[in-house]
């Protein structure tokens, strides 16, 4: 505003406070409307101010000049076309998820697969890159497919990844780069389960040199490094040269990427094969704990009547219902929760307060069984009581 637009307003509206709330002095403007201008000696004083900056000669400020923002010398300029210059925030391609629980039931569900493995310039997946890729497909056991590949990763390789995997700069001169590898890379891994050891490394640094054109990819994997661990558990280290070292699949460890997927085939087979023999045995344990238990059973109750028959309950009844299932420990019969054709015995209560669901489930359902031809029974509370009181009567004296 101008000094001479601001002595007009305040001289003739300052009572107001009106050139208070322009200079955003809200409280001020507020107690000059209130108190019409502090008893019109603030406004006076202020309309007074406005004139003698009126009167005086305004200061022009320099404009200051911009200060010019140097320019960073191109790519190009800072090093050679040949070498990879990440991207400043890159992203992950590959979304990945682990194989359904590894049992042994799922473990043998198991006919095709492929084995993943890399080498890399070092341990940080988005600034590290690949320099060699291995993947092996396999089928019922046996390998019907093999790619690997030296990969250009487009930075120097540091010393310390190359007395690792023995992987050098010139090894790697002339190689093609990740881009030019992913299509071969991505028909190996396309809709295939991956195999690896610490596979999510592998997956993740794939993921990152994926080129921007690629589509994102998602992928289920099955880790050996964590298999390992439930298929031979309390070791010390699950490394996987120690590992192929104690079960006698090699004694030495290349660290080159095809050498690593044929010893984590051997790894991934051994690790499912122990712990499907380990529920093997599991099962058989618990059957023969099954039989015993029965063998036990038959020959304490060996005089009732209602030795190993089943026995359903529905509805609500005059007893509690817990007393009245406990009764069938003591004459040997067992008690199972819905209605089979192994039922004998369906013992029904009152039905009124039951959803339909519920009544369909069990009561509904043994009236069709016994019009299709089963034996089940269908008894009452009280019926069901008799019973078990005469067959307890039975039971030899002690």
């Amino acid at each position: 505003m101008s000094p001479l637009v601001r002595f007009a307003v305040t001289l003739l509206f300052g009572w107001t406070g009106i050139h208070r709330f322009l200079d955003h002095k809200i409280g001020t403007g507020v107690l000059y409307l209130l108190t019409f201008g502090l008893f019109g000696i603030g406004w006076v004083v202020d309309a007074c101010i406005a004139l003698a900056r009126l009167a005086s000669p305004q200061k022009v400020r320099p404009v200051p000049k911009p200060i010019p923002t140097p320019v960073p010398p191109s790519v190009p300029d800072l090093v050679p076309s040949s070498v990879f210059v990440p991207a400043i925030d890159p992203v992950c391609k590959i979304s990945r998820s682990a194989f359904v629980s590894p049992t042994a039931k799922n473990l043998e569900s198991i006919r095709s697969y492929v084995v993943l493995d890399t080498e890399t310039t070092g341990l940080d997946r988005k600034t590290d890159r690949i320099v060699e890729i291995s993947l092996a497909r396999y089928e019922d056991g046996a390998q019907v497919d093999l790619y690997t590949t030296l990969v250009d990763p487009q930075i120097p390789i540091p010393p310390a990844a190359s007395r690792v995997n023995h992987i050098t700069d010139a090894d790697v001169a002339g190689a093609p780069t990740f881009a030019q590898v992913w299509p071969d890379v991505l028909r190996m891994m396309q809709g295939a389960l991956i195999v690896g050891h610490n596979v999510t490394f592998d997956l993740d640094m794939i993921g990152y040199s994926m080129p921007d054109s690629a589509a994102p990819l998602d992928v289920q994997y099955l880790d050996t490094l964590t298999l390992s661990k439930k298929a031979f558990p309390g070791r010390d280290t699950y490394k996987l040269a120690s590992l192929v070292k104690d079960l006698g699949i090699s004694t030495t460890q290349t660290h080159r990427a095809g050498d690593d997927v044929a010893l984590t085939s051997q790894l991934f087979d051994r690790c499912r094969s122990a712990i499907c023999e380990a529920y093997r045995k599991e099962l058989a344990a618990r059957r023969a704990e099954r039989e015993r238990k029965k063998a036990e059973k038959e020959a304490a109750y060996s005089w009732s009547p209602l030795l190993n028959k089943n026995f359903v309950f529905t509805g609500d009844f005059d007893h509690e219902r817990e007393k009245l299932e406990g009764f069938l420990d003591a004459v040997g019969a067992n008690l199972r929760q819905e209605v089979n054709g192994k039922t004998d015995y369906l013992v029904v209560g009152d039905l009124k307060n039951l959803p339909l669901w519920a009544v369909e489930r069990k009561y509904y359902k043994a009236q069709e069984k016994i019009k299709a031809g089963s034996s089940i029974q269908i008894i009452t509370e009280t019926e069901y009581l008799k019973a078990i009181r005469s067959t307890v009567a039975m039971a030899p004296a002690k």
